[in-house]
C-alpha cells in the first residue's frame, strides 16, 4: 500500500478517508505511510525527498526502496487494484480481531462469567456484520 501511495499520491485523499492506515498491521510501514500523508497534505504534493529528509533515519531505507520500485499497474485498473488493496487489509484485520476475540471468549467461559460472555458474544456478532459488509 504505501509502494501505491508513492507511485499514486493523488490515492491518499483516498486512503486518508478510508481510514485503512490504522488497520496496517507494521507499525513502522503505518508510520511511513502517516508521514507520507501528513506531507501530501501540508503541499497538495508528494516529494520524496522532502520526506526522505523529513522521515525517521530507520525508515528512510525503506522509502527509498519503495520509490525506486516500479508501481506495476501500467495496464491495469488502477483504481480497482486500490480498492482491492483496501479491502484485502480490512479483511486481514477482521480476521485477526475475530481470531483474538474467539481467544478472549474461550477464556471467558473457562472462568464461568456470564456478563463478561454476553458482550464478548455481542463483539462476536458486530465483527461478523462488518464482514460481511465487505
Amino acid at each position: 500500500m504505501v509502494r501505491l501511495m508513492i507511485h499514486h499520491p493523488e490515492w491518499m485523499v483516498i486512503i486518508s478517508r478510508e481510514e485503512i492506515l490504522q488497520e496496517f498491521e507494521s507499525p513502522p510501514l503505518r508510520k511511513m505511510a502517516e508521514h507520507l500523508v501528513s506531507l501530501y497534505r501540508k503541499k497538495g504534493r508528494l516529494d520524496i525527498s522532502e520526506a526522505l529528509g523529513s522521515i525517521d533515519e530507520g525508515l528512510k531505507g525503506k522509502l527509498r526502496e519503495f520509490s525506486l520500485q516500479e508501481s506495476g499497474l501500467e495496464g491495469t485498473d488502477q483504481e480497482k487494484v486500490l480498492r482491492d488493496c483496501i479491502q484485502k487489509i480490512r479483511k486481514k484485520k477482521l480476521k485477526k480481531d475475530e481470531s483474538d476475540l474467539l481467544k478472549r471468549i474461550k477464556e471467558a467461559e473457562k472462568q464461568k462469567g456470564e456478563k463478561g460472555l454476553e458482550a464478548l458474544l455481542l463483539q462476536r456478532q458486530e465483527l461478523a456484520r462488518r464482514e460481511r459488509g465487505l
